[in-house]
Protein backbone atom coordinates (compact mmCIF):
# COMPACT_ATOMS: atom_id res chain seq x y z
CA UNK A 1 0.00 0.00 0.00
CA UNK A 2 1.11 3.27 -0.49
CA UNK A 3 0.54 5.80 1.03
CA UNK A 4 0.22 9.96 -0.01
CA UNK A 5 1.00 12.27 2.25
CA UNK A 6 2.76 12.04 5.58
CA UNK A 7 0.36 14.25 7.72
CA UNK A 8 -1.44 13.28 10.56
CA UNK A 9 -4.75 11.32 8.27
CA UNK A 10 -1.73 9.93 6.23
CA UNK A 11 0.47 8.57 9.13
CA UNK A 12 -2.78 7.20 10.27
CA UNK A 13 -4.20 5.10 7.48
CA UNK A 14 -0.23 3.83 7.17
CA UNK A 15 -0.06 2.99 10.66
CA UNK A 16 -3.67 0.70 10.68
CA UNK A 17 -2.74 -0.61 7.64
CA UNK A 18 0.56 -1.92 9.05
CA UNK A 19 -1.27 -3.16 12.13
CA UNK A 20 -3.83 -5.16 9.70
CA UNK A 21 -0.56 -6.45 8.26
CA UNK A 22 0.03 -4.42 5.06
CA UNK A 23 2.93 -3.74 3.68
CA UNK A 24 3.23 0.27 3.51
CA UNK A 25 5.45 3.22 1.98
CA UNK A 26 3.72 6.22 3.43
CA UNK A 27 5.26 9.21 1.03
CA UNK A 28 5.96 13.09 1.43
CA UNK A 29 6.62 16.06 -0.58
CA UNK A 30 8.01 18.02 2.74
CA UNK A 31 11.23 17.43 4.12
CA UNK A 32 9.79 15.90 6.96
CA UNK A 33 6.85 14.07 8.00
CA UNK A 34 3.99 15.83 9.46
CA UNK A 35 2.12 18.17 6.83
CA UNK A 36 -0.19 20.73 7.93
CA UNK A 37 -0.79 18.69 11.32
CA UNK A 38 2.46 19.46 12.05
CA UNK A 39 1.52 23.10 12.19
CA UNK A 40 -0.94 22.91 14.55
CA UNK A 41 1.61 22.67 17.84
CA UNK A 42 0.13 19.46 19.23
CA UNK A 43 -3.41 21.18 19.98
CA UNK A 44 -6.83 19.14 19.89
CA UNK A 45 -9.90 20.08 19.52
CA UNK A 46 -11.90 18.62 22.75
CA UNK A 47 -15.15 20.88 23.20
CA UNK A 48 -17.31 19.76 25.40
CA UNK A 49 -15.30 17.08 27.40
CA UNK A 50 -15.96 18.74 30.21
CA UNK A 51 -17.39 16.35 32.88
CA UNK A 52 -19.18 14.56 30.44
CA UNK A 53 -17.40 10.72 30.81
CA UNK A 54 -18.45 9.54 27.69
CA UNK A 55 -16.81 12.71 25.80
CA UNK A 56 -13.66 12.19 28.13
CA UNK A 57 -13.55 8.32 27.27
CA UNK A 58 -13.80 9.20 23.52
CA UNK A 59 -11.03 11.98 24.26
CA UNK A 60 -8.72 9.63 25.68
CA UNK A 61 -8.89 6.65 23.24
CA UNK A 62 -8.35 9.33 20.42
CA UNK A 63 -5.01 10.37 22.48
CA UNK A 64 -4.17 6.37 23.43
CA UNK A 65 -4.69 5.74 19.53
CA UNK A 66 -2.30 8.75 18.30
CA UNK A 67 0.09 8.20 20.63
CA UNK A 68 -0.12 4.04 19.62
CA UNK A 69 0.37 5.37 16.12
CA UNK A 70 3.49 7.62 17.05
CA UNK A 71 4.92 4.71 18.26
CA UNK A 72 4.60 2.63 15.40
CA UNK A 73 5.93 5.13 13.12
CA UNK A 74 8.91 5.59 15.00
CA UNK A 75 9.62 1.74 14.66
CA UNK A 76 9.02 1.90 11.30
CA UNK A 77 11.30 4.76 10.62
CA UNK A 78 13.88 3.66 12.45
Amino acid sequence: MIVVGAGGAGLSAAATAAENGASVLAIEKQGIPGGTTSLSGGVMQAAGAGSDPTTQAQVRQYLELSTKAAELLNRFLA
